[in-house]
């Protein structure tokens, strides 16, 4: 995949990447994944020529998922580094893949091949925060990916709502902002990753003319899913099909957040 990137001055963008999965049910024990190769984080770092999966769990896992793309360890090299930050050209061939996710080798691949139990729930983003530097009558495009924790076998469906605070924490009508989709239903990755596991999220950001210069946060949240796509989607995934936007255990921030410096 090319870098589409390109410097756009004054705007600057900074993400933290963190792929936080809260509310990831934990087994009795997390052993080490017994794998036959290095792991991918590290093949993907020292052997950058590596253009295809390591030799872990079975094929049928992956069955669903677009074909596995020849850059993607290079990709993931790229935003981690600090090389890449257009989240929003990012393709469904690289965001549905495990290893797009730096948690997978870590946490994924141990909880997948030696799971314990149910998991009925679980979500995550990433990354998870952005900074942007900025200026009033500006327009950001940003994105977020969210995905089901690992090992999850339900269809979570999530409303996607969003606020903007100042300095203080107060709330502003400094920014507008678009969510799009406004509403998501996230499928399971066990015991097969299903393509509904990981949906992007745009951001689409207006600094409206005569914003002071400041700090602002613009919060985005699970919420309450509308009346008509919880129909469509209990309709559609029966008893497996579960309102993801209603846990909140165990973390005190939002799932995705931009913090605006305004100049």
């Amino acid at each position: 995949m090319k870098n589409p990137c390109k410097v756009l001055l004054p705007v600057a963008v900074f993400m933290l990447l963190l792929a936080g999965c809260p509310q990831q049910p934990q087994p009795e024990e997390q052993p080490a994944a017994e794998l036959t190769v290095p792991p991918a984080e590290e093949v993907g770092e020292l052997v950058p020529g590596v253009t295809t999966r390591p030799d872990y769990l079975n094929e049928s896992w992956f069955e669903q998922l677009p074909p596995f793309p020849t850059d993607l360890y290079q990709l993931r090299n790229q935003i981690r580094y600090g090389e890449f930050w257009d989240m929003a050209s990012i393709g469904e061939e690289y965001y549905k893949q495990p290893e797009f996710y730096p948690t997978f080798e870590s946490v994924g691949l141990p909880l997948l091949e030696r799971r314990t139990g149910m998991s009925p729930y679980g979500f995550g983003a990433y990354p998870a925060d952005v900074q942007v530097i900025t200026f009033p009558n500006d327009n950001i495009t940003l994105a977020t990916f969210f995905f089901s924790s690992w090992g999850v076998e339900t269809y979570q469906g999530m409303g996607l709502g969003y606020r903007v605070t100042g300095p203080g924490g107060e709330e502003v009508d400094y920014l507008e902002a678009e969510v799009e989709p406004d509403a998501i239903a996230l499928g399971p990755n066990y015991p097969v990753f299903e393509p509904e596991w990981a949906q992007k999220v745009v951001v689409n950001i207006h600094v409206k003319e005569g914003t002071p210069v400041g700090t602002y946060t613009l919060s985005i949240d699970p919420a309450e899913v509308p009346a008509e796509k919880h129909d469509e989607w209990s309709a559609l995934y029966g008893g497996l099909y579960t309102e993801g936007g209603a846990f909140r255990v165990g973390i005190d921030r939002p799932y995705f957040r931009v913090t605006l410096t305004v100049i």
